[in-house]
């Protein structure tokens, strides 16, 4: 099954948001919640062209590059469509320039658009890699939160992220140089 951009008037996608919107999300314990100026509003984002940065790491993309070009880090949520009613609410980060533009820094093998929403209430936590599972539902019945490693549960809840030997390299050098100057 192909995953695509959903179609954002589509009757089933509009069900899977106000359902989503409705499930009771928390911050990991400890952890504060930022402000967004679009909190919980659907933006299309652009996705960067020929990104440095690798896939699947979208919270310690833009971490890095704040820490090169300012700006900040909104975490929130990248909606994806699976076949014909089944979609996906992947916890995601884009990066706030600046001069306040949106950019997906992460590159993705659908789309070079992502439909990205800001969401307050989902930080990830950049000191202790807590982050918030996915949301999927399959259908009129079907809903799941799941994280990588083929965690799942009925009820949102928090995902540790175990980062191979190479990718905790990266992780703790940009960690201390965003410690240093006081951005995390």
């Amino acid at each position: 099954m192909c995953t695509t951009f959903p179609i954002k008037t589509h009757t089933a996608f509009i069900e899977f948001l106000e359902i989503f919107l409705n499930q009771p999300i928390t911050p990991a314990k400890n952890l504060k919640q930022s402000a967004y100026d679009n909190d919980r509003q659907l933006m299309e984002i652009l996705v960067k062209e020929n990104s440095i940065y690798p896939k699947n790491f979208c919270w310690f993309n833009c971490l890095e590059h704040s820490l090169i070009n300012g700006g900040s880090v909104i975490c929130g949520w990248g909606f994806w469509q699976r076949g014909c009613a089944h979609y996906v609410a992947q916890h995601h980060a884009i990066w706030k320039s600046p001069t306040g533009d949106y950019i997906d820094l992460t590159p993705n093998n659908v789309s070079n658009t992502v439909l990205f929403m800001p969401d307050n209430r989902a930080p990830f936590d950049f000191h202790k890699l807590r982050c918030p599972f996915n949301f999927e539902r399959i259908g009129a019945t079907s809903e799941v939160w799941f994280a990588p490693g083929g965690f799942e549960s009925k009820s949102f809840s928090i995902a540790v992220l175990q980062p191979t030997a190479i990718e905790m390299r990266r992780v703790l050098t940009i960690q201390q140089s965003a410690i240093q100057i006081g951005l995390i």
